[in-house]
Protein backbone atom coordinates (compact mmCIF):
# COMPACT_ATOMS: atom_id res chain seq x y z
CA UNK A 1 0.00 0.00 0.00
CA UNK A 2 1.61 3.24 -0.79
CA UNK A 3 1.75 5.74 1.72
CA UNK A 4 -0.44 8.95 1.79
CA UNK A 5 1.86 12.25 2.02
CA UNK A 6 -0.52 14.71 4.10
CA UNK A 7 -0.06 18.53 3.10
CA UNK A 8 -0.43 20.99 6.38
CA UNK A 9 -3.26 23.03 6.36
CA UNK A 10 -2.63 26.51 6.86
CA UNK A 11 -3.21 28.45 10.14
CA UNK A 12 -5.19 30.90 8.17
CA UNK A 13 -6.48 31.89 4.73
CA UNK A 14 -5.41 34.72 2.84
CA UNK A 15 -7.36 37.84 3.86
CA UNK A 16 -8.82 38.15 0.19
CA UNK A 17 -9.79 35.11 0.08
CA UNK A 18 -13.07 36.11 1.81
CA UNK A 19 -13.12 38.96 -0.31
CA UNK A 20 -12.93 37.52 -3.42
CA UNK A 21 -15.61 38.45 -6.17
CA UNK A 22 -16.53 35.05 -7.55
CA UNK A 23 -16.29 33.66 -4.06
CA UNK A 24 -19.10 35.98 -2.83
CA UNK A 25 -20.72 35.17 -5.84
CA UNK A 26 -21.12 31.58 -5.04
CA UNK A 27 -22.34 32.14 -1.54
CA UNK A 28 -25.46 34.08 -2.38
CA UNK A 29 -28.15 32.74 -0.87
CA UNK A 30 -30.28 31.07 -3.70
CA UNK A 31 -27.03 30.56 -5.60
CA UNK A 32 -26.97 26.95 -6.51
CA UNK A 33 -22.86 25.84 -6.89
CA UNK A 34 -21.65 23.19 -8.91
CA UNK A 35 -19.01 22.84 -5.88
CA UNK A 36 -20.95 23.82 -2.92
CA UNK A 37 -18.64 21.82 -0.60
CA UNK A 38 -15.45 23.85 -1.57
CA UNK A 39 -17.10 27.62 -1.94
CA UNK A 40 -19.39 27.53 0.99
CA UNK A 41 -17.95 27.02 4.67
CA UNK A 42 -18.40 23.26 4.97
CA UNK A 43 -16.88 22.63 8.98
CA UNK A 44 -17.57 18.97 9.06
CA UNK A 45 -17.69 16.51 6.29
CA UNK A 46 -19.77 12.87 7.25
CA UNK A 47 -18.49 9.63 5.64
CA UNK A 48 -22.30 8.76 5.01
CA UNK A 49 -24.74 10.71 2.25
CA UNK A 50 -27.11 12.77 4.09
CA UNK A 51 -30.37 13.53 3.23
CA UNK A 52 -31.62 16.30 4.99
CA UNK A 53 -30.52 20.07 6.03
CA UNK A 54 -26.67 20.31 5.99
CA UNK A 55 -27.06 22.99 8.51
CA UNK A 56 -26.56 21.45 11.96
CA UNK A 57 -24.91 22.27 16.12
CA UNK A 58 -21.81 21.41 16.60
CA UNK A 59 -20.68 20.68 20.22
CA UNK A 60 -20.64 24.35 21.63
CA UNK A 61 -24.21 24.71 19.98
CA UNK A 62 -23.14 26.64 17.32
CA UNK A 63 -24.58 26.39 13.51
CA UNK A 64 -22.24 24.10 10.75
CA UNK A 65 -22.24 23.22 7.74
CA UNK A 66 -22.27 19.19 7.26
CA UNK A 67 -20.41 17.70 3.93
CA UNK A 68 -21.39 14.30 3.25
CA UNK A 69 -17.79 12.42 1.22
CA UNK A 70 -20.18 11.30 -1.08
CA UNK A 71 -21.20 14.32 -2.47
CA UNK A 72 -17.50 16.05 -2.70
CA UNK A 73 -16.95 13.36 -5.06
CA UNK A 74 -19.45 13.41 -7.00
CA UNK A 75 -18.74 17.49 -7.41
CA UNK A 76 -15.22 16.35 -7.90
CA UNK A 77 -15.75 13.96 -10.85
CA UNK A 78 -18.41 16.65 -12.72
Amino acid sequence: MPSIRRCGQPATLPEEWDNDPALMRSNVVGFRSRYSHLVRNVRIVAAQPLSNSPLKEDIDGRRVVVGSTSTLRRQLDN
